[in-house]
């Protein structure tokens, strides 16, 4: 018997018959070794269970979640759900009818045996880098495994397995505020490259010593594909919320709208061969590409079975994580390249500010999409088209849809970041007028 129709099997067994209902099994294993300051310290594992059960039992929806996985937690959890449907939200729970998905391999076995000695002989060269180059370098890489399975009484049963590696690496100064970071990700360890991270990381950890203070203004911004993805993350959220959207919380009333410059084009795909794959969302529904901004105009906003049925149309295929509390938003995002590259953006500036990270990034006002934040792990100033002078982290107020629609040039290529369940390939972005205050200057 196969491991899906094992764990669909015993989930089948437990599903109930007499009334509508959903059950979804989510699974994590990550095993994580750790550098710090040039030395290997104790790694870790640990394992995650999330059983969630749905049922519609008169009239109304009863959840309930555990993290015990056997025949009779399940059966006990099933039980407390139609219980508690009596006092719960009006229904109808809406659940997924089957209608098939690409099957695709997403868990290579490199990643799921990844021992704790392979991935310390992995970060032990960055020990040695450091030293000679006087830096010291904190390292975080990490191996997970993870599964879904979902089964429903409209006869859903879908099942896949994943697999991620990442390596976060951060470099400092042994005589200054020197920093920089590095990053890399892939679905197989054995593809994961932890050294040219840290060449990244050291070259911008020893660019940025001895800042020089910023007046505070409106200055030309060069975002590495980190901080542009940084930026997106928060776009996602704020534009593209089926939720969001329907109760009218988004920066626009009505598809169509004209938010951004017509340089950017914006799309969800989890079945891009670029990106971290993922077959179906957390309701069963099969994915597909979704166009979510083309040249500056919003075409769509993700939508789960919920949202979808209160707009009379159809799930895109993006029903949040279960215990994520966050509305249908999209989590394998792709931003179009355009064709320049970075040294071009530089050498194109007259005055302005090389990004390599965005930190603490949050929400001031959902519907004007006022965010703040501070610059991170290197930021420099540009001058007559050079890298002349590092600068402090710079705290941000900006408002992302101007921001966005000021796009002057766009990197010829795009980065992968990721996590086990989501994907996001971004490019370089060069953006006019973004607005900082005088640096790091806290809370807002």
């Amino acid at each position: 018997m196969t491991e899906k129709s094992r764990l669909v099997n015993i989930l089948d067994k437990v599903l109930p018959k007499d009334i509508p209902g959903e059950i979804i099994v989510l699974t994590q294993h990550q095993r994580v070794s750790r550098m710090l300051q040039n030395n290997l310290v104790q790694g870790s594992e640990c394992e995650k269970m999330l059983v969630r059960v749905r049922v519609e039992e008169g009239g109304r929806v009863g959840e309930e979640a555990t993290n015990v996985f056997s025949l009779s937690s399940l059966r006990q959890t099933v039980a407390r759900a139609r219980k508690l449907a009596e006092t719960g939200r009006p229904g109808p729970l809406i659940l997924s009818g089957y209608k098939g998905y690409r099957e695709m391999s997403q868990a290579p076995a490199a990643t799921s045996t990844q021992s704790p000695q392979a991935q310390a002989a992995m970060l032990a060269p960055l020990a040695d880098l450091a030293g000679k180059a006087n830096l010291l370098v904190d390292a975080c890489l990490s191996a997970e495994i993870g599964e879904l399975a979902i089964v429903n009484t409209l006869g859903l049963a879908a099942h896949t397995k994943a697999a991620f590696s990442e390596a976060k690496i951060s470099v400092a100064s042994t005589t200054g505020p020197g920093r920089g970071c590095g990053y890399a990700c892939d679905r197989n360890a054995e593809k994961l490259d932890v050294i040219a991270p840290f060449f990244r990381a050291a070259a911008k950890c020893q660019a940025s010593e001895r800042p020089l203070p910023l007046p505070a203004g409106e200055y030309t911004v060069i975002l590495e594909p980190a901080a542009a993805a940084d930026l997106i993350r928060v776009a996602a959220k704020i534009f593209f919320d089926g939720r969001a959207f329907l109760e009218r919380r988004t920066p626009f009333a009505q598809l169509g709208a004209r938010l951004f410059g017509d340089q950017l084009s914006i799309w969800d795909d989890s079945l891009h061969p670029q990106g971290l794959q993922m077959p179906f969302d957390f309701e069963g529904v099969p994915k597909q590409r979704l166009n979510l901004v083309n040249r500056g105009i919003i075409q769509a906003v993700c939508l789960d079975n919920e949202t979808a049925a209160q707009l009379k149309t159809v799930s895109t295929g993006h029903a949040a994580l279960p215990d994520s509390g966050s509305g249908p938003i999209p989590r394998h995002l792709a931003v179009e390249a355009g064709n320049a590259m970075i040294d071009d953006m530089i050498a194109s500036t007259k005055r302005g500010i090389l990004v390599s990270r965005f930190h603490d990034i949050s929400v001031l006002d959902s519907c004007a999409a006022v965010i703040t934040g501070t610059t991170a792990c290197g930021t420099l100033l540009v001058e007559e088209g050079k890298l002349t002078a590092a600068l402090p982290d710079l705290r941000f107020v900006q408002n992302l849809s101007r921001a966005l629609s000021n796009i002057e040039m766009t990197g010829d290529e795009t980065k992968l970041f990721g996590g086990l369940w989501e994907g996001l390939l971004v490019p370089a972005l060069k953006l006019n007028r973004f607005s900082f205050l005088t640096g790091n200057t806290g809370q807002v």
